[in-house]
């Protein structure tokens, strides 16, 4: 039985413009991170609000562990990040997941020892926890989000931007706590718009456009099938004036141009051949030039780079 799934899933806004789900199912196993992914109004926080049994569904199921995920028991097992959370200003980090662990209904020497834990394992050590929340930079109250979403020992855990607001060392410590979660056994669900985050530790990845499943599957599938296609990357010195990116798509006509660096997916790998024959009659200085698919890839392909983006849903 998976750990968490939704079936067949339809969330309907009377005065949205569209649906902000349409039809969605994903699952997620026990030891299995899955990354959500898609552009603003694809409808990826209506999906991880379902499955924390925030909003009701217009039609379709939304499961933990086979059960309800509207029910005060299945939610048990849940472990939650909002998108945007809240906290009480006035209490430190220690008090707000002490509170949580009564609620739990957690002995008082467990949740002093788990909030210690807690708070080392998300790197808020030193006076950081005893400071009040009202201090707190963005980067610590992401930390504390998540210190809180596991006070339960939740076997479902799930994650909306958890990285919002995080440095780079921050974001690397959120890539090693999923993994840690991942080798406990428990399921994660993460939100993102970092893909290459979610490359680095998502097991299986879930793509939507419009309320609607794009691609899915195993990541690295995704990225081996995505391969077939060669993808090149060439720095250059400076970026190509229009002229020339408008020459240069008449051989490739997936390029696109991100700053210095031209982004070249090829059905056939020896047409970069003509690609920089063309780069060098227009006098570009290349500095740098590899071949490798990634998750942006995938991600660009199945939404479709030039499309314009889909307008953002009622609640999301």
């Amino acid at each position: 039985m998976p750990a968490f799934e939704v079936r067949d899933l339809v969330k309907r806004y009377p005065r949205a413009r569209a649906d902000a789900l349409r039809g969605l199912s994903l699952e997620g196993e026990p030891g299995q991170v899955v990354g959500l992914l898609g552009p603003n109004g694809a409808g990826k926080t209506t999906a991880v609000k379902c499955l924390a049994g925030l909003v009701r569904p217009t039609s379709g199921q939304a499961l933990l562990h086979g059960e309800d995920a509207r029910a005060p028991h299945a939610r048990r097992h849940l472990g939650y990040l909002p998108e945007a959370p809240r906290y009480a200003a006035h209490l430190t980090a220690a008090e707000l997941l002490d509170r949580e662990g009564r609620l739990l209904g957690l002995p008082r020497a467990e949740r002093r020892a788990r909030t210690a834990t807690l708070l080392d394992r998300v790197g808020l050590t030193g006076q950081v926890w005893s400071r009040l929340v009202s201090t707190y930079s963005k980067g610590e109250r992401a930390r504390l989000g998540l210190a809180l979403a596991l006070v339960g020992e939740p076997s479902v855990v799930l994650l909306d931007e958890p990285t919002d607001g995080l440095d780079p060392v921050g974001r690397r410590a959120v890539r090693d706590l999923l993994r840690a979660l991942r080798d406990e056994g428990r399921a994660v669900l993460v939100n993102t718009h970092l893909l290459s985050e979610a490359e680095a530790c998502c097991d299986r990845v879930v793509i939507l456009k419009a309320g609607q499943t794009v691609a899915a599957g195993d990541t690295r599938a995704l990225l081996a099938d995505a391969g077939r296609r060669t993808v090149y990357r060439a720095r250059l010195a400076a970026p190509l004036e229009a002229e020339a990116l408008a020459a240069l798509t008449a051989l490739a006509p997936a390029a696109r141009q991100e700053g210095a660096e031209l982004v070249l997916p090829l059905d056939d790998a020896e047409a970069i051949d003509g690609v920089l024959d063309l780069l060098r009659a227009r006098g570009a200085r290349l500095r740098e030039l590899t071949a490798r698919a990634t998750l942006e890839d995938v991600f660009l392909d199945a939404i479709g780079a030039g499309d314009a983006p889909t307008p953002p849903e009622a609640a999301a």
